[in-house]
């Protein structure tokens, strides 16, 4: 069962290369907006998907448009809740 961003700790979001005086000041932005380092944790995780090639974009759905634009929201944004609601909309739009 995966985690609602609520019920996720901030434990959980924030890397241990999060130290340090940067790693404070991130930590207490973090605390202010859980949903924030979400997005934050998820778009630097979602990176990878920016270098597949146009064929195994297709395979997942997703265009290079697609990953473009949702890397350009900005960067309180979850690019991954875009990028699913595009691989569904495109799925259905490309089966026969």
């Amino acid at each position: 069962m995966s985690q609602t961003p609520a019920s996720m700790s901030l434990r959980s979001v924030v890397t241990e290369s999060s130290t340090g005086p940067a790693g404070s000041f991130w930590m207490s932005v973090l605390r202010r907006s859980p949903r924030m380092a979400i997005a934050l944790r998820n778009r630097w995780k979602a990176r990878p998907i920016a270098d597949l090639t146009e064929r195994e974009l297709a395979d997942i759905g997703l265009t290079r448009t697609d990953v473009q634009a949702c890397f350009r929201s900005g960067m309180s944004a979850d690019p991954t809740v875009e990028l699913a609601r595009r691989a569904r909309i495109n799925t259905r739009t490309m089966s026969f």
